[in-house]
């Protein structure tokens, strides 16, 4: 039993997914200054809290470590930033941070774990067989440890979140670790999930995962544009040769209705995106979703090459700020907004600022509507982060006057030096006026180059060598006129095979108009005439 400083700031059962596995704590030596020396260090496990009586009752000497003998008050005990993902595993987060200790041969977590990682995967290698590796949350962030606690990277026995003296460590040695493993290993695949707080090592890696589509528990496609513009950013400038993908997932959901496992998978081959099954068909069929091998025609690659990129619907309808510059209609509080040639120019007043904003007036909608808002934005990269990382960029569409409420959900698209277009999808809008809202992350300056507004639903069609894609993400159904959108084609149904949707997939000849229900999509055969 240890008598502690602040017992509040450990829990015998913190995690929330499962609250019956015990913390972990670190127990180690001070240094005669008063901070942590975890070069004589051994591991432990809270056994018990008394917060009343300011003790622990740990396990000491677990993992393989050895209890070590502590002077009497100088010794410092922390607990592991860790997770346990729903199971009794303990995952340890590693301190990815530049500013980690190293051990006796200059090393940080970060370079023990590349060099492990590169002697595995290089020729001779336990695993040289394979063709890539792809990082799972791989955070630019330590994980919350809840409670109000933060991650201590640079060992202080301060807590510091991975920001030390106003540079993101952490992420710089997340980034530092990839380019490592690139180095390496300059022939392999090396891939990364993406998120909100996950790296950004574009230059360096061949592309991402999403995991789901467009996210992890999202039925009412929310995300829709978040992952639509990160596949079409890292599309575009990941380190080639370029390989993303959107994970067919849903976690705890039961039986998920089949319009949105066809929109599932639709969305990433939209913006040139593999689409793993990580859900599967119902009992009594093949084994693989008709969408994916042209359902009785059993043929993979049934859709051939793209004949082109995704036709988005709404960006061929009239712009609502056609013919006003917007600049003219921009104003910011925290920010400085200055009109160039071609768009403006907007950054913080507050250099330390984390985040700023610009509003642009003068969006008027005449009836209740879908909106899809089109940006093309660069920015300045802060000279803490390396160069090609990027910073998100994020829209919301509010009425005249009124303050946004800013959500995980909200449109957002990566920004960085490259101008880059990302589209923005807003569903039932009431009429009336209403201010367009960007929020800019960071403090650095970031230019808007050209913006559109289109009354209008996100849908999509997709030609190939010999199918079609529709999709509609809105929730209302839409009707695709094929005569105009398509001329020339003879389409049909595909045929469903054995348990899974005839109903949708009948096989009939498809006429000059089809009409989609809400978040569904459909893939089709297709024959073109000359």
């Amino acid at each position: 039993t240890l008598r502690v400083a602040d017992a509040s700031l450990f829990s015998r059962s913190p995690y929330r997914v499962n609250p019956a596995v015990p913390e972990d704590v670190g127990l180690c030596a001070m240094t005669a200054d008063g901070k942590p020396d975890w070069s004589h260090a051994e591991q432990a496990a809270i056994v018990a809290v008394d917060a009343k009586a300011g003790t622990l009752t740990i396990e000491r000497g677990v993992y393989g470590s050895k209890p070590q003998a502590f002077a009497a008050g100088g010794a410092y005990v922390a607990a592991h930033v860790a997770q346990t993902w729903g199971t009794t595993n303990k995952l340890w987060q590693f301190n990815m941070a530049t500013t980690c200790p190293r051990d006796a041969a200059g090393k940080t977590a970060a370079d023990r774990w590349a060099v492990e990682l590169v002697a595995a995967i290089q020729p001779g290698g336990a695993i040289a067989y394979i063709d890539g590796v792809e990082f799972d949350v791989p955070f630019r962030k330590p994980m919350l440890l809840g409670r109000g606690r933060e991650a201590d990277c640079d060992a202080d026995g301060k807590p510091d979140n991975g920001i030390v003296g106003g540079a993101p460590v952490f992420a710089l040695g997340v980034d530092n670790f990839i380019r490592a493993l690139r180095a390496a290993l300059p022939e392999k695949l090396i891939m990364a999930d993406v998120g909100e707080n996950q790296q950004r090592s574009v230059a360096t890696l061949n592309g991402i995962e999403t995991e789901g589509w467009p996210k992890l528990r999202d039925p009412e496609f929310l995300h829709w544009s978040i992952a639509l513009n990160h596949h079409c950013y890292w599309g575009a400038l990941a380190r080639p040769p370029v390989f993303h993908y959107g994970l067919m997932k849903f976690l705890g959901e039961g039986d998920v209705p089949l319009s949105r496992v066809r929109l599932t998978l639709a969305g990433p081959l939209l913006v040139d995106a593999a689409v793993p099954m990580g859900y599967l068909p119902p009992a009594g069929s093949n084994g693989v979703w008709d969408e994916l091998l042209g359902g009785t025609l059993q043929r993979r690659g049934w859709l051939g090459r793209p004949l082109g990129p995704a036709r988005w619907l709404a960006d061929e309808s009239p712009d609502l700020f056609a013919g006003r510059a917007f600049a003219a209609a921009a104003s910011s509080t925290d920010a400085s907004v200055r009109t160039l040639p071609r768009g403006l120019e907007v950054a913080a007043r507050n250099a330390a600022a984390s985040s700023f904003t610009v509003r642009v007036g003068g969006l008027r909608l005449a009836a209740k509507t879908d909106l899809v808002v089109r940006i093309e934005a660069s920015a300045l990269i802060s000279p803490h982060e390396h160069r090609d990382a990027y910073r998100v960029l994020s829209v919301a569409v509010v009425r005249a006057g009124k303050q946004p409420e800013w959500t995980r959900s909200a449109p957002a698209a990566p920004v960085a030096g490259k101008p880059f277009y990302g589209r923005y999808f807003f569903r039932d809008l009431d009429p009336g006026d209403h201010d367009l809202v960007v929020q800019a992350e960071g403090p650095e300056a970031v230019t808007l180059h050209a913006v559109s507004a289109h009354a209008a639903s996100d849908i999509a069609v997709r030609s190939y060598e010999r199918g079609v894609i529709l999709a509609n993400p809105s929730h209302r159904s839409q009707t695709f006129d094929l005569k105009t959108l398509l001329p020339g084609a003879a389409l049909r149904r595909i045929e469903a095979t054995a348990a899974q949707d005839p109903r949708v997939n009948s096989g009939v000849a498809v006429g000059a108009e089809v009409t989609l229900p809400p978040k569904d999509a459909l893939f089709l055969h297709a024959k073109w005439r000359p």
